[in-house]
């Protein structure tokens, strides 16, 4: 009960030091709004519209800009999703202020032909220091809760079955039921509150589309969890490495590598992320447990055409992870290409088009594609 009551005042201490006053410079400021848009053929299909704000610092301090993001959108089936994110630096980067909040109803798809549309609604608090050259320490508490959702379709006609042939009596099940060793996604009702502490080492030239530079983000989280109380606990850790470096065409290779491991292997955390992770351009069915380990490499072509705005992309990518399928393990392969357009040439600002093939090897699966339209480039 202890760590329940501390993680709240964590909060408090975040905006406290985020509200201390910090020498003001000139700045400029731009707005734009751009549509956004997902669709995957016979399975999630929604536009919609985003704001993005963001201010360049005029000084010497080589200041890193901040911005604002503010997005909603719209499914076919009647779903919808809004968000909101907020980047603050301080002149210099010496403290860096990070704050987002969700709230969605969208179709969500676990395993093949298995959708459900709960109602989710999140946000984080995070307050980066400097410890250095492009070096940080940092600390949030976020939270997130789902209240459930509609009965899948089950395309075999009859209740859902594990690996194993336990089947359940029933739907409507929350996120800490079981049926025999299997967790039953989708119907989820749960409430979570996530403390994180974190290293960031991030040299890059440039957070919007970087062209050289490198940046690591590893990170140590504290989950209590439970029916709509914190009654459960587990922990994880996740590291997030990139690298950026140009060719001689003038282009970008871009390379991600994803590690996180979960204390605990059956609890709604891992499985609610994974709903939001975009495997390959795709959101792939099924859900992860203890384990993620993913990778993709992009090349980010010049921007020759429309006066130095426009250029081309093409990515590939490939998830060793624990998505659950059915009871088994898969491994997830991606692949596509996109159009890249320059919204504002001094803050590097990107409107990207992607299109995407993904596939995962086992028996139960498909090739699936996806278009996307949405702001900044994918990492």
């Amino acid at each position: 009960m202890h760590t329940i009551h501390a993680l709240p005042r964590l909060g408090l201490a975040l905006l406290a030091t985020s509200a201390v006053p910090q020498p003001r410079a000139l700045a400029q400021t731009t707005s734009v709004v751009v549509p956004t848009a997902l669709v995957i053929p016979d399975r999630v299909q929604s536009v919609g519209a985003a704001l993005l704000r963001v201010t360049l610092a005029s000084d010497s301090l080589g200041t890193r800009p901040s911005s604002v993001v503010a997005d909603v959108g719209a499914g076919v089936d009647g779903g919808w999703r809004a968000s909101f994110a907020l980047d603050k630096w301080q002149p210099g980067n010496r403290r860096r202020l990070t704050a987002s909040a969700y709230v969605s109803r969208l179709t969500i798809e676990v395993f093949d032909d298995f959708e459900f549309q709960p109602e989710r609604v999140g946000w984080e608090l995070r307050q980066h220091w400097r410890r250095g050259a492009g070096t940080w320490l940092y600390a949030g508490l976020g939270g997130r809760k789902s209240s459930g959702g509609t009965d899948p379709y089950r395309p075999w006609g009859g209740p859902f079955c594990d690996s194993a042939g336990n089947c359940a009596a029933a739907t409507g099940h929350d996120a800490l039921s079981t049926v025999g060793s299997f967790w039953v996604p989708g119907t989820e009702r749960f409430t979570a509150l996530t403390a994180r502490a974190g290293w960031l080492r991030d040299t890059r030239d440039n957070i919007f589309a970087p062209e050289w530079g490198r940046y690591v983000d590893f990170a140590v989280h504290a989950h209590r969890y439970g029916r709509d109380e914190w009654d459960e606990e587990s922990y994880s850790v996740r590291l997030d490495a990139r690298v950026y470096r140009p060719d001689a065409a003038g282009g970008v290779w871009a390379l991600q590598g994803l590690f996180g491991l979960d204390s605990e292997k059956w609890n709604p955390i891992p499985i609610d992320e994974s709903f939001d992770l975009p495997m390959g351009r795709y959101y792939a069915g099924g859900y992860r447990d203890q384990l993620l380990l993913f990778a993709q490499a992009e090349w980010r072509g010049p921007k020759r055409w429309m006066r130095n705005r426009l250029g081309a992309a093409a990515f590939g990518s490939v998830s060793g992870s624990h998505w659950q399928r059915a009871g088994t393990s898969a491994t997830l392969f991606g692949a596509g290409a996109g159009l890249r357009y320059r919204l504002n040439a001094d803050t590097r600002t990107t409107l990207r088009l992607d299109y995407a093939v993904s596939f995962i090897v086992d028996r139960y699966s498909r090739p699936r594609s996806g278009l996307h339209l949405a702001l900044q480039e994918a990492f």
